[in-house]
C-alpha cells in the first residue's frame, strides 16, 4: 500500500511542477529488493598454503564452532561442556556400632544399623569436545563457482581421487571446527570421566534410645549427616557426536571445473546440479564432519552415560553426645562411614557448539555420446537388413542421478545423389534376441534399465530405453540394432544419413 501511494504522489508532483516536455523525459525508478545469494563454503589451511585465494573470503561466523549438516543452514546450538543430573542415589546401611554407654544423662542416638537419603548432589562440568582441528571456513564471493582454486579443501565420499586432487590427511581423525587460523587442535579422547561427583545426605532413618550404665563412651547423635565424593573416571562416556567419517582432499590443479561426486558445504540450498546430503534421511542430516581416510556414515551417538556405581568415599562424622543410665541399647559408633548405593546419571548430550550448513554432492551432467560413424549392412532392393552397433561403437549415457530416457530419430534422410530411402523404412529393433542379449544391447551400469519389445520406424522420435533411477555419474552403454527396409525399386549407391540420440 505504501509503494502505491508513493508512486502516485511523485507523478502528481512532477506533472504539477515541471513542463510536459521535461516531465515526459523523466524516468521514475524503483530499486529491486536485494536477494540473498547462496554461497559455497569450503575449507582453507592458511598455515600450509598461505593467504585465502582470490574470490574467496573468510567467514568468521564459523570460528570456534563445529560444522554440522542440516536441512537448513545457519542454525547454532550445542555446548562445549556438559554435566549430568543424578537420581536414585542412597547410602547403604552401616552396622559398625557398639554399646553406647554413659554414666549420666540420656539421649537419642542414631541406630547401630541405619541409612541416609541423598539430599543434594553435583557433578563437575567436563568438555564435550571430541578431538578437533581448526580450518578456516571460506565463502565464494560470487555464490557458487564453476571452478576451484589451487589448494582449496573439499569433501568426498571416496578415497579414489582423480589426479586433480590429493587427500588432505592432516585432518584425519579430527572433527572439522571453524578457526581464524588453521591447524590448532583441541578436544579430548572420546572416552571421558567427570573429575568430581559429590553428594550430601539427610539425617539417619533410624534412631535408638541409648541409656546404659557402664563406662563412659560417645555415640552419634540422632541428627547427623555425611558428604560423599568420587568421580566417573571409567571407560564409559563416549562423547563422539553423530558424525560422518569424510574424506577431505585439496585441489592440486588450479582452476579445475567442479567434478561430479565432489561434496561441498553451503550457507543455503545450492539448487540445480547438487544433491542434498543433509536433508532428512541424508548421511549428513544433523551430523558433524570428521576427516578420515575412509568414508563412513552413521558414526557416533547423540548422548552418553556413565556406569560407575562404586568407588565413592564418605566422610566419617564425630558428633557424639553424653548418654544416660538405663536399659542397654546399641547406637552406631561416633566415627563411621557409609558406602554409596548405585546412583543413576542422566544422559549427557553429545553436541559440541556448532553452526549448521547444507551439505551437497555435485551431480553429473546428464549426457549422451554416440559414435561418429556406423556402416550399415549392404543389400539389394526389397531386402530387410539389420545392423547392430559393433563393440567399441556404443552410445553412452551419463546419469545425472535421477535416471533418464534415451530416444533416437533420423535427423537427415539416407541419401545417395538425388535418391533417398524414406525415414519410415529405417527402424530401431527391440523385439528379439541377438548375441545373448536383447536387440538393444546394454552394458556398463544398467540396473533399472527397461526397453519396449518392438520394432519402430525412426520417422518420429522413438524410445531406445529408460532408466527409472540411478546414481549420478553412472555410465550406461547401448548397442542399438537398426533395421533398414530397402524399397523394391531403389537406385544403387552409397546412402548416407544422420541419426540423433537424445537423453532427458
Amino acid at each position: 500500500m505504501s509503494r502505491s501511494r508513493l508512486q502516485k504522489l511523485v507523478i502528481w508532483i512532477i506533472v504539477g511542477g515541471l513542463s510536459l516536455v521535461n516531465a515526459s523525459s523523466l524516468v521514475l525508478r524503483f530499486p529491486r529488493p536485494a536477494y540473498a545469494v547462496t554461497k559455497m563454503l569450503l575449507l582453507w589451511d592458511d598455515g600450509t598454503y598461505g593467504a585465502v585465494p582470490s574470490g574467496w573470503t573468510t567467514d568468521a561466523t564459523y570460528n570456534d564452532l563445529m560444522l554440522r549438516g542440516n536441512t537448513t543452514a545457519g542454525g547454532t546450538g550445542g555446548s562445549d561442556t556438559h554435566t549430568h543430573t543424578i537420581t536414585n542415589a542412597n547410602v547403604d546401611t552401616v552396622n559398625t556400632g557398639s554399646n553406647a554407654q554413659q554414666k549420666k544423662g540420656s539421649a537419642t542416638v542414631s541406630a547401630q544399623s541405619h541409612t541416609h537419603a541423598i539430599t543434594s548432589s553435583s557433578m563437575s562440568n567436563e568438555s564435550s569436545l571430541p578431538p578437533y582441528r581448526g580450518l578456516m571456513v571460506i565463502a565464494n564471493d560470487s555464490g557458487i563457482p564453476t571452478t576451484l582454486p589451487l589448494n582449496i579443501i573439499v569433501l568426498f565420499d571416496t578415497a579414489s581421487l582423480s589426479g586433480d586432487f590429493s587427500r588432505y590427511s592432516a585432518q584425519d581423525n579430527y572433527f572439522v571446527r571453524g578457526a581464524s587460523t588453521a591447524g590448532g587442535t583441541g578436544g579430548s579422547s572420546a572416552l571421558h570421566g567427570h573429575s568430581s561427583v559429590a553428594f550430601g545426605t539427610g539425617n539417619p532413618n533410624s534412631t535408638e534410645a541409648a541409656m546404659v550404665t557402664g563406662a563412659a563412651v560417645t555415640a552419634n547423635t540422632s541428627t547427623h549427616s555425611h558428604s560423599l565424593t568420587g568421580s566417573t573416571t571409567d571407560t564409559d562416556g563416549d562423547i563422539a557426536p553423530p558424525h560422518v567419517n569424510t574424506v577431505l582432499a585439496r585441489v592440486t590443479t588450479d582452476g579445475i571445473a567442479i567434478p561430479a561426486e565432489m561434496i561441498s558445504i553451503f550457507d543455503a540450498a545450492p539448487g540445480t546440479g547438487w544433491n542434498s546430503l543433509s536433508g532428512v534421511g541424508g548421511d549428513f542430516n544433523q551430523k558433524y564432519i570428521e576427516g578420515t581416510s575412509t568414508y563412513a556414515a552413521a558414526q557416533g551417538n547423540a548422548t552418553h552415560n556413565h556406569n560407575k556405581t562404586g568407588g565413592y568415599t564418605t566422610n566419617t562424622v564425630s558428633t557424639g553426645t553424653g548418654l544416660g543410665t538405663g536399659t542397654p541399647a546399641k547406637g552406631v559408633a561416633t566415627s563411621h562411614a557409609h558406602p554409596l548405593a548405585s546412583p543413576t546419571f542422566s544422559d549427557g548430550n553429545n553436541a559440541p557448539a556448532y553452526k549448521d550448513v547444507i551439505v551437497g554432492k555435485k551431480l553429473a551432467e546428464l549426457g549422451v555420446t554416440a559414435p561418429a560413424n556406423i556402416t550399415l549392412t549392404a543389400g539389394n532392393p526389397s531386402q530387410t537388413l539389420d545392423t547392430t552397433f559393433p563393440g567399441g561403437s556404443e552410445v553412452t549415457v551419463t546419469d545425472g542421478g535421477n535416471g533418464w530416457s534415451i530416444t533416437v530419430i533420423m535427423q537427415t534422410t539416407l541419401t545417395s545423389g538425388g535418391n533417398t530411402i524414406p525415414n519410415a523404412n529405417v527402424k530401431i529393433r527391440k523385439d528379439g534376441l541377438v548375441d545373448s542379449g536383447s536387440y538393444t544391447i546394454w552394458g556398463g551400469t544398467y540396473t533399472n534399465v527397461a526397453e519396449t519389445n518392438a520394432t519402430e520406424s525412426l520417422d518420429v522420435s522413438r524410445t531406445v530405453g529408460t532408466r527409472s533411477s540411478g546414481t549420478s555419474g553412472d555410465s550406461t552403454t547401448t548397442r542399438p540394432s537398426i533395421q533398414v527396409v530397402i524399397p523394391g525399386i531403389q537406385a544403387a549407391g552409397d546412402y548416407v544419413g544422420a541419426m540423433r540420440f537424445t537423453v532427458a
